[in-house]
């Protein structure tokens, strides 16, 4: 972190190879008051070393966004990574992950999308599990 005139400019970088998920830390970003977020490439995989956000901000804003923006990011990023790893350990089988339906709805759809990330799928079919019998 570096100070240019009372405001300070952070970054936070991959400490290992991850799937970057969490869009909505540009929201909380905005309501944190931090200027020029910067968040790397959503959806793709992050090699250690690289950008997972920066900004700039006062030195409270600054504070409060390193306490607050990991965890926004992380828990996304961390769901699409372990389902990755699962899906690329059992390439020839079809991963389902339904427990994203028994979470909170504030971050369900972020989760569900999480799993999208890494390669697993929602539903075991996108058949109707039930048919009308005549």
């Amino acid at each position: 972190m570096r100070s240019i005139l009372n405001l300070y400019v952070f970054h936070k970088v991959s400490g290992e190879r991850d799937f970057l998920r969490g869009r909505s830390s540009e929201s909380m970003a905005a309501e944190l008051g931090i200027a020029q977020l910067l968040v790397g490439p959503g959806g793709q995989e992050l090699h250690a070393g690289s950008l997972v956000f920066s900004g700039t901000g006062d030195a409270e804003t600054v504070t409060k966004a390193e306490e607050i923006l990991p965890g926004v990011i992380g828990r996304p990023s961390g769901v699409a990574s372990a389902a990755a790893a699962f899906t690329q350990k059992t390439q020839r089988l079809k991963v389902v992950c339904g427990a994203w339906k028994k979470v909170d709805r504030a971050v369900s759809k972020e989760l569900r999308q999480a799993v999208i990330t890494g390669g697993a799928e929602l539903r075991i079919t996108d058949e109707p599990f039930i048919s009308s019998l005549g």
